[in-house]
This record gives structure tokens, sequence and C-alpha cells, in this order.
């Protein structure tokens, strides 16, 4: 016949017939990666506002987080100080998330208001924003070792000019919203720096916000002599021991936006004082005091 009979494996099984198939091959597993869902952290409730340091009168505005998960909020204001019985001042609503905040029209004693917010029907926790009140009697408020704007050196008696700042260590370190101080009496002294209330120096820096590229004019009034630098270079020179008298720099092309500002002043002998800082920039005809808002906090 034509068949033929398969090998026997029991004789001989090494045959190539006889040997084990391997298996079929498993074909391997496919693992598809699986994208973690995206988990949008919680918003965090806080103060947007930079402390603020005002004097009486003046304003500032103190915002917090802006969310939807709340439509208006709590704020409640108080003096951090428990023992504290002055005036604390007023805020104005202006947004969801922004309060105006109105320094009272005297400040005897100097103090840290604290604004309190609180997003309504959340379970946010209350966000602070700081405000620090200047005393009508003080040039400055001590500084909180964040921001440096004044720094405060003794000058020997009969100094007839400015010395060299920058070679002198100071004695104080102290922060002021802007530069405005009207000629008066003052016999107060700095508190911690004993009698000094005379023969002292004081080199204030900031930046300055030019709101717009064009001319911009400066001047300052003081008592005794005081010199302003704009970028390093000094654009007014009213040094001298002398009552109160205003110099101007002469129009300058500025460009928009920060500028390093300094001023170099210093009180001779007592009792009057003075040293307010003057600006007319663009179609402006007349000066005006450099308000807060003129400078860059923190300072450097």
């Amino acid at each position: 016949g034509g068949t033929i009979n398969p090998p026997s494996c029991d004789k001989d099984p090494t045959q190539a017939a006889c040997k084990p198939k391997d298996p079929d091959p498993v074909p391997p597993t496919t693992t598809v990666p699986t994208t973690p869902p995206v988990v949008t952290p919680p918003t965090l409730f806080s103060c947007l506002s930079a402390p603020a340091i005002l004097k009486a009168g003046q304003t500032t505005e103190l915002s917090w987080t802006d969310s939807s998960a709340y439509s208006a909020l709590e704020v409640k204001l108080a003096a951090d100080d428990a023992n504290f019985k002055g005036d604390i001042g007023t805020f104005t609503v202006k947004n969801k998330n922004t309060i105006v905040y109105k320094a009272p029209a005297k400040i005897p004693a100097g103090a840290r208001i604290i604004a309190t917010a609180r997003a309504l029907k959340t379970e946010f926790l209350p966000a602070f924003c700081q405000v620090t009140l200047q005393a009508d009697d003080q040039l400055g408020c001590h500084d909180d070792g964040e921001i440096v704007t004044g720094n405060v050196y003794k000058l020997p008696s009969g100094t007839a000019k400015l010395p060299d700042l920058d070679k002198m260590t100071p004695v104080d370190n102290i922060v002021t919203p802007n530069l405005d101080i009207p000629d008066h009496d003052w016999m107060a002294g700095f508190p911690g720096v004993k009698d000094l209330n005379e023969w002292f120096a004081i080199k204030f820096r900031s930046q300055v916000i030019i709101p717009a590229a064009g001319a911009c004019t400066f001047k300052i009034a003081s008592d005794d002599g005081a010199n302003v630098y704009l970028d390093g270079v000094k654009i007014i020179d009213n040094d001298g021991v002398h009552a109160v008298q205003s110099k101007a720099s002469s129009a300058l092309n500025l460009t928009k936006g920060n500028h390093d500002f300094r001023v170099d002043w210093y009180q001779g002998p007592r009792v009057r004082i003075a040293l307010q800082v003057f600006w007319k920039c663009g179609t402006a005809a007349d000066f005006t005091i450099m308000p807060p808002s003129a400078f860059v906090r923190p300072l450097q």
C-alpha cells in the first residue's frame, strides 16, 4: 500500500519526528499605560497685597485671592495690639476681592492694623493683610526686617554739608510711604535712639514709577540740606545748613517704568524740620507731592 507508517519512537526516540514540539507561542500582553486623572490643587485663599505703610489720611488697596468659590468677603479691621485705643481707620469695598483702606485723619501713636478677610460660605481659612500706621510726629516707622527705605546716621554737631553716607554705619533703619514732611517744629527724635532730634542724616532709597515716557521735573523742599539722585545721577543739589528752601531739577526725558530714586537729607540744628519731594510729569500743570503709589515696594 501507499501508507507510510509513523516511525517507532520507542525504538529510536532521537528521530526528528519524535521530538516534542514547542507549544504555540503565547502572544505578549500589551499593557496600555493609564494617565492619572488631573487633580486641581485647591485654591489657597491669601492676601495678595504687600504690607503697606501709611501716614494720616492716606489710602491703599488691599486684595485677596479671587475665586469662584465665593461671592463676597467679610472684612474686619483690628489693631494687633489689644491695648491700642486709637482710631484704626476705615475701608470701602471696591469689588469682590478688594477694599480701599483709609488711615485715620490723626495718628497720635504708631500701630499695626490687621485686615482679616473671610470668604463667605466656604471652608477657606481667613487671610490677613497688614497696614502699619506712621505716627504724626515720626519721620518713619522702624524697619520690619524686610524693607529698608531709610538708613539713619548720627552726624557731628556743626556738620555743614552732607557727608558720604555710603561710608557710614547707620544707627537706625526706618520705612515711610513717601517723603512729605512739611515745615514744622520737631523734637520727637527717633524711638530707641537717644537724643537724636538734631544732627542726623537719612538716606532714602526706592524706585520711582514713571507713568509714561516723556518729560518729568522733580522738586525738593528741605530744612536742612538734601540731594536727589535718579538712576545714580544727582539731579538736585539743595545741600547745606538752611531754613526750608526749594530747588527743582531740569526737565528730564524719561522712559516709562521703574527708575532708581534716592534722597540724602540731613537735619542740622533743631528745631525746624522739613522734607517734601514733588514731581511734574507729562502734561501736568504744576508740581504735586509724590504719592506712595509712585514708589515700588519692597524697596532694595
